[in-house]
């Protein structure tokens, strides 16, 4: 079967009524030639969990849209979710050492005194409203709920997936009845999809069980986008290894981890958050089925890379990935 991409169009929809929020909205791409046997995907797109302002995500998005573009080019049609985002933390001692620079600098008490003061008041006015984590994964809930509506989308087989911080918050949300069911959605993941696809996807907030990398840095890093949340935000792959199934029915539908040679240019400390082999293994410690596809690419490049096309288009069309129930 020859490896052809296909051309994709795309409409632009706010899943949260009334909203006018860049954050809150959704591409649909339907292929040129859209197959009715192919996934639709919803994939949940991400920045790094930022996104307040829109600037964050405007800036992220031309290069976002690269990952639902190979996925339609494979023919089948998919639907990239924006959540509202969150806005960087900045910790008292930073603006304590930065007015202290502008004191030596200016040799004035009040000009320190006043660089502090201003910062701090920037930064939290700049910081208003922005995103927590139960408002991200509330957020994607909704367009799942809003596409589950959708006459001109294929709910019958449905994938949903999430790239770099995306993956985040949907593996989040999925260990959320309490949010999929306000949203009308089934608690019980293997009846809200029949599978899921994480393309780089960001699966520990901390270093696994099997990691001997320090904590440190993924505290620093956990910090400075949750502040004092910090330590109610989630690690899905330590979520994973303590996940028991309801019942005796398989509760995970099968899930496909898609990692890259080189997430993050082998900077061994940010590879940390993607720990694809680790969440693998702790999804068949669950009584999952999972595979997982390793590309010759970094976080940054893999959405637009022929050979995610190509491994997606023989899982997708040749394999018939993943099976309707």
């Amino acid at each position: 079967m020859p490896y052809t991409r296909q051309k994709s169009s795309y409409t632009t929809h706010s899943y949260v009524q009334n909203s006018t929020l860049f954050e809150q909205s959704l591409d649909i791409y339907h292929p040129s030639a859209p197959s009715k046997s192919l996934p639709t995907v919803i994939l949940v797109v991400g920045s790094g969990w930022m996104g307040h302002r829109s600037i964050i995500y405007a800036g992220c998005s031309w290069w976002n849209a690269k990952g639902p573009r190979t996925i339609a080019s494979t023919g089948a049609s998919c639907v990239c979710v924006r959540h509202k985002g969150a806005f960087p933390v900045v910790d008292s001692r930073v603006v304590v050492a930065l007015a202290g620079f502008a004191g030596l600098y200016t040799k004035s008490l009040i000009h320190a005194v006043a660089m502090a003061a201003g910062i701090y008041m920037g930064w939290t006015l700049m910081r208003r409203g922005s995103a927590t984590l139960e408002n991200m994964m509330e957020d994607v809930a909704t367009a799942i709920e809003y596409i589950k509506d959708r006459e001109d989308i294929n709910t019958d087989n449905v994938v949903l997936g999430g790239y770099s911080s995306g993956g985040h918050v949907l593996t989040s949300l999925l260990n959320r009845p309490d949010i999929l069911k306000k949203k009308n959605l089934p608690a019980k993941v293997s009846d809200l999809c029949n599978g899921v696809l994480l393309l780089s996807g960001v699966l520990g907030t901390e270093p696994s069980p099997t990691s001997k990398k320090p904590r440190w840095f993924t505290d620093i890093v956990v910090k400075s986008v949750w502040g004092s949340e910090a330590d109610k935000v989630p690690s899905p792959v330590h979520k994973m290894l303590s996940y028991k199934p309801k019942s005796k029915t398989k509760d995970l539908p099968p899930h496909l981890l898609v990692g890259c040679g080189s997430e993050t240019f082998g900077i061994p400390l940010l590879d940390t958050f993607f720990c694809r082999d680790d969440y693998a293994a702790a999804v068949k410690r669950a009584g999952g089925v999972v595979e997982t596809i390793l590309v010759s690419a970094n976080h940054w490049t893999v959405l637009d890379c022929d050979e995610l096309f190509v491994k997606l288009f023989d899982k997708f069309v040749v394999e018939g990935w993943p099976k309707v129930k």
